[in-house]
């Protein structure tokens, strides 16, 4: 028997395996959760970023109105918010 001059060729490419379809259908399902949750958890980042800058806003009214308030009152003066009465304070 004559020996083989070119080498034999080996098949490269990869065998493919599959998933089971069930198995394909719960990872697909729990990674389209997850991007879901992730999803949410920017929407969330987003609104307290806006929220953080109302509550800045706010405190600068706030500011605003006792400077005004301290101007027209004087600043040792206490206020009740719930009837609006201006009262000294003590001490």
């Amino acid at each position: 028997m004559a020996k083989r001059k070119t080498p034999k060729v080996k098949d490269l490419k990869p065998q493919v395996k599959t998933l089971e379809k069930d198995e394909l259908t719960n990872l697909q399902k729990i990674v389209g959760t997850l991007d879901m949750r992730y999803s949410q958890l920017g929407k969330i980042d987003v609104e307290k970023h806006a929220i953080m800058h109302a509550v800045a806003r706010t405190q600068d009214e706030l500011k605003l109105m006792q400077t005004q308030l301290e101007d027209k009152y004087g600043q040792d003066v206490d206020i009740d918010l719930r009837t609006g009465e201006i009262k000294e304070k003590n001490g």
